[in-house]
Order: structure tokens, then sequence, then C-alpha cells
């Protein structure tokens, strides 16, 4: 899909501990500053990467370049595509997949990374993936007059819907409009005429940005999450990403979490008996991605949850206590634990 997203400095850490991160440093537009605010553009919160992580980045590169990055971590090992999973097992001596185009595999781990629907999660895991009452359009616009890009980002909420607008190379935008939604098939009926009346008296930026993205090039979707995880695999299987943690999207955390699992995962393999893997690794991971889903969850109660009236207050006391509460949980997620460190303790 060609749509971007947001990795922020533990995402950054991530990718360096994996040796892939210099392909993103080099291309991906980086990411200075991004507000919360409402539809008139007043800011509710000012999130300023480099006063929360001094010395830091954040990016935001299209899926396509993280991607790109990802492959060229694999030192010229090539992906084995085209093989939809059918039945696994696993025993004592390994574990063992087999795909409904006839091939087979064995070995000593079963790494799930198929995403939220995986269905190797629903049965090791036990959790199911569920509708979460809102959903829209992501799309990456082509250049827009007048709005240079400056590595800036603003959210701006509205009543029970919420605009996006990031600033991405060659003064394109990436951007996204939610809105609540009584079923998931909702979201395939929003075009882009809906939201550019729907947007009609709020910035002027988001309108440009509206207007120089192609019909062809919106994106619907609906937003689903898994719950807390209370493990993350059985025996030789390991859940890794949205099929062990699908999150709501609201801290930008989903693939900046999924990058860390990589980094664990590893630093649980290295040198330890097979069998072993997985208890280290959750260990290393189950507290911390189970508070940011938990994070992620709350963070959409304001803006989808509450009767206006009541998102009205939230936001006003919101500008009086994020900037000081906000600011050190902001910290603690964009910082990377010392998983390797953390494995051997």
């Amino acid at each position: 899909m060609g749509a971007a997203l947001s990795l922020w400095p533990n995402a950054m850490a991530a990718l360096a501990s994996l040796g892939c991160d210099t392909l993103i440093r080099a291309e991906a537009q980086q990411l200075d500053r991004l507000a919360l605010a409402d539809s008139t553009g007043r800011t509710i919160m000012p999130a300023d990467v480099a006063r929360i992580m001094p010395g830091s980045k954040a990016f935001i590169p299209t899926r396509t370049l993280l991607q790109a990055a990802l492959l060229a971590g694999l030192n010229g090992l090539k992906p084995q595509l085209g093989h939809r999973l059918a039945t696994f097992s696993q025993d004592a001596n390994g574990v063992s997949a087999r795909f409904d185009n006839g091939v087979e595999a064995d070995g000593d781990l079963l790494v799930a990374a198929d995403g939220i629907w995986s269905s190797i999660a629903d049965q090791v895991i036990g959790t199911k993936p569920a509708h979460v009452g809102y959903g829209g359009v992501l799309a990456l616009s082509d250049p827009v007059p007048g709005f240079p890009s400056t590595g800036q980002g603003h959210e701006y909420w509205g009543d029970h819907e919420r605009f996006g607008l990031i600033d991405i190379v060659e003064d394109r935008k990436y951007w996204f409009y939610m809105r609540n939604e009584g079923t998931p098939a909702e979201s395939g009926n929003v075009t882009k005429a809906m939201i550019d009346k729907a947007m009609a008296d709020w910035p002027k930026a988001i309108r440009a940005a509206i207007a120089a993205t192609p019909d062809d090039r919106l994106i619907p979707f609906s937003i689903h999450a898994r719950p807390v995880p209370k493990r993350l695999g059985n025996g030789r299987i390991v859940c890794v990403g949205d099929a062990a943690h699908a999150m709501e999207p609201n801290l930008g955390q989903g693939g900046c979490q999924s990058l860390e699992d990589a980094v664990a995962l590893g630093a649980a393999a290295r040198g330890a008996d097979v069998l072993s893997v997985l208890a280290t690794y959750e260990k290393l991971r189950l507290a911390r991605v189970g508070r940011v889903v938990s994070l992620s969850s709350q963070a959409g109660i304001v803006p989808h949850h509450l009767p206006q009236w009541l998102s009205l207050i939230s936001r006003a006391a919101m500008r009086a206590v994020l900037p000081i509460v906000g600011t050190q949980t902001q910290r603690d997620i964009y910082t990377m634990p010392d998983y390797f460190r953390a494995a051997n303790g």
C-alpha cells in the first residue's frame, strides 16, 4: 500500500540495531514536530521531537521505502513470496509449516509476522481483532502548492472526526481522515468529495492537500485492534508485530513496536536454547507492548467516544496537563529498552 508511517526515535533505534536505518535517514522526511490541534487550528498539545528526546530524530517514510530498507538488510537473501500458509504444527523436534502451493518447511521456530488477521495468532495467543468504532481513508498527495515540506505534522480534532496532515519529501503530504462508523463497511463509502465538504471550515492546508491528491490515491481503512496480549506465542511459535499486538493508530507506534519486536526477538534468540526463546522474548516485550496497546486505545477516547460537550472539556484539560505529563509518557515510549542487556540480566 502506497501510504506512509511514522518512525519515532524508538523505531529509529531499532532500525539502527538491525543495521537498516541508513536509507531511511537519507531519503525519508525528517519529522521535527507533530502537534495536536482542534478543527480551528488551535493547539491542544505541541510535540517537538528535539524537546522530548534531545539528539534523537523521527522520520516519515513511505511504506515502500521502509520495505526497501528492510530488504537491503537481508544482504542478498531473497524472501520467498506467493506462499499462503495452510497448516502448521510443532513437536519436540521442531516446527513445520505447509503452504497451499504444496511447499513444506521445517525449522526450530515459526515467527508469525502475518499481521492483524493472523490465523496463527488467533490459535496460539487466543485473541481476536475487533472493530473499534471508527475508520476512514489515508493517502499520499502530489506536491501541495503553497505548503512546502518543513518537517511538520498536525492532527486536527473535530466532532467525532479528525484529520492528520504530515509533511513528506518533495512538498507532498501524508494525510488521513477518520470518523466514527457503525460498521467496518462504512469506510469504503468515503469519497474525496465527502472529505472535502466535511473539511470546508478546517485549516486551508487540509483542503490544499486533498485537492492535490488524485481520487484513486485514497486507501480506505476501518480500525480494528487486538486486546492487550497476555502471551506472545506458544512453545516454538512466536508472534510479532500486528499479529501479536495490533493497536489503534493513535500514538503512531504500530510499526515502531513491530521493529522493537525484531530487536527483542534477536536478543532472546542469541546464544539461547530454542525452547527458552519465547519465555525470554515475553519477558522483554510483554509489559512494554501491553502498555503501548493500552495507551493507544485510551488516546482514542476523547476524539471518538465522548459526547461533544465532554470532549471539549477534556481538550481544555489536555491543554493544561499534557505538556507536562504527556512529555514524560512520550519520552518513555520513544526510548527503546536495551534488549540485549535485559536478555542477559
